[in-house]
């Protein structure tokens, strides 16, 4: 999907207006399902990417609470 498609302003579209529907922290979770599905729409190895990088930012925020006390 580029970025100048008709596509991508009906994805933007949708995405926003379910965004301002929801809760704040539902709002982080709606917004990172979203660039999932957006960079799957390249190559499903680039959601896989985006799933390691998820995982491995929350590790590492683990381990810095867990140095924090």
């Amino acid at each position: 999907m580029s970025i100048t498609s008709l596509g991508f302003l009906a994805f933007v579209a949708v995405v926003l207006a379910v965004y301002y529907f929801l809760s704040p922290r539902q709002q982080n979770y709606w917004l990172l399902a979203a660039s999932y599905i957006f960079c799957a729409t390249f190559a499903w190895q680039l959601a896989g990417t985006c799933l390691m990088a998820t995982g491995s930012q929350q590790e590492a925020l683990q381990a810095f609470r867990a140095a924090a006390n």
